[in-house]
């Protein structure tokens, strides 16, 4: 188990594909302007959606939740996986469906997030397991044809 601490976010690496992340400010709001970068287009249009007021809200909780997919793929992908890579829409129930566009075409992985409002600080977890690929028959195939 490692952990990774900084002073806005902090995070517990499992080992069985499974991440934690809390992220904070407990108690201001105030979103850096750098924080925005962790948006994807997508996800910012999403955000300048809400109210003025929950805004802050969006941001944070995305980034929570992407620091715990990046810590999550980790292992599977050996690599940095940048923001932009995935996509976090999440619902109002603490669930969140997260997209992954991995740049280097990794995967195809099943990704379930969940995220919980404490006192002012998001925990957000995700579980990452590889997703097996079938590969149809090709129906061109000339095998068994005498």
């Amino acid at each position: 188990t490692r952990v990774h601490l900084t002073p806005t976010s902090a995070a517990l690496t499992a080992l069985e594909e499974c991440t934690v992340a809390v992220t904070g400010p407990k108690i201001g709001r105030g979103v850096w302007a750098r924080d925005w970068e962790v948006l994807t287009p997508e996800e910012l249009r999403a955000v300048n959606d809400l109210p003025d007021e929950r805004r802050w809200m969006g941001v944070l909780l995305r980034f929570s939740i992407k620091e715990a997919i990046y810590k999550a793929v980790y292992p599977y992908v050996r690599r940095y996986v940048d923001f932009s890579e995935a996509h976090v829409t999440p619902d109002p129930d603490g669930q969140a469906e997260v997209t992954l566009r991995l740049s280097q075409g990794e995967g195809p992985f099943r990704v379930e997030a969940r995220y919980y409002w404490l006192d002012g600080r998001v925990l957000s977890t995700v579980r990452i397991r590889p997703m097996s690929v079938t590969v149809p028959p090709d129906e061109g195939d000339d095998e068994g044809r005498a």
